[in-house]
């Protein structure tokens, strides 16, 4: 499937990219296109941005096609992922060619230095049936070997400030620093009110658990946490402080002492 989830084959876009290169006929000679219609279509119009798989090469958009990048001007390409899924369709007028490619994998994690791996796989696919060399891809294991230690540092930091709240609870004692328990207290409440607002600025929670379901989990398991720990600093907050009374003496307990003497004459 491509990002409009119209579900094809590797021999119908084959058929498809055919069609371009025999200036709009299809196989069988019907015309599907004019040919000045379809150079229309692939006429570079506008600059447009590529993701990180073209190493931020320059571009211009068509009409449902983009015009250089990774393979040169001649190139007229376009990108398609789903969640699950990618394609790259390829034309190379000049020599004659067309490359359509089909990856049943998808990866839209969206943090600094993905390197966007299912879409560098098309490319290097069409760089090899190009004859050209095929550029080194970063690496998925150290990107993911990053964001696997930032996110349990994160999580363990959290589920410590947990711990440390319930502690506190079960032992009874109240805030020794009432001005820096608020300050924790609104600390943490904001650090959940950004961990719940932080998805709406890559499509919203239902995209971000559609496109990146690993850096979903993260964010909830992270806004849980605080909201457990603000809550439980709170309760300690307001719980009131016990203070002994007064000339009040305390037990002692009668028995041998280390010292080996009495308790009473000590």
């Amino acid at each position: 499937m491509a990002a409009g989830y119209i579900v094809s084959t590797a021999d119908d876009l084959g058929r498809y990219l055919a069609m371009y290169l025999a200036d709009g006929r299809a196989k069988d000679g019907t015309r599907v296109v004019s040919a000045a219609g379809l150079r229309t279509l692939v006429s570079p119009g506008p600059e447009a941005k590529l993701g990180p798989w073209a190493d931020a090469m320059g571009s211009r958009y068509a009409m449902g096609w983009f015009v250089g990048g990774p393979w040169g001007p001649g190139a007229v390409f376009h990108p398609g992922n789903s969640p699950d899924s990618s394609a790259m369709l390829c034309l190379f007028p000049d020599q004659d060619m067309g490359v359509a490619t089909l990856v049943n994998a998808g990866h839209e994690l969206p943090v600094p230095g993905n390197p966007a791996l299912t879409d560098r796989i098309a490319r290097n696919v069409v760089h090899a049936a190009l004859g050209e060399s095929v550029p080194a891809a970063p690496s998925l294991d150290a990107l993911y070997l990053g964001f696997d230690i930032v996110s349990l540092l994160l999580i363990g930091l959290a589920a410590v400030g947990v711990a440390r709240a319930i502690s506190a609870l079960r032992n009874g004692h109240s805030a020794k620093h009432p001005a820096l328990a608020v300050f924790g207290i609104l600390l943490g409440i904001a650090g959940v009110a950004v961990l719940l607002v932080a998805p709406s600025l890559l499509g919203g929670w239902t995209a971000v658990w559609t496109w990146a379901p690993d850096l979903a989990v993260v964010l909830g398991c992270l806004a849980l946490l605080l909201a457990i720990s603000a809550l439980l600093r709170s309760t300690q907050f307001l719980r009131p402080r016990t203070e002994q009374p007064a000339g009040a003496i305390g037990h002692v307990a009668q028995g041998p002492s280390p010292l080996g003497r009495d308790p009473a004459q000590t």
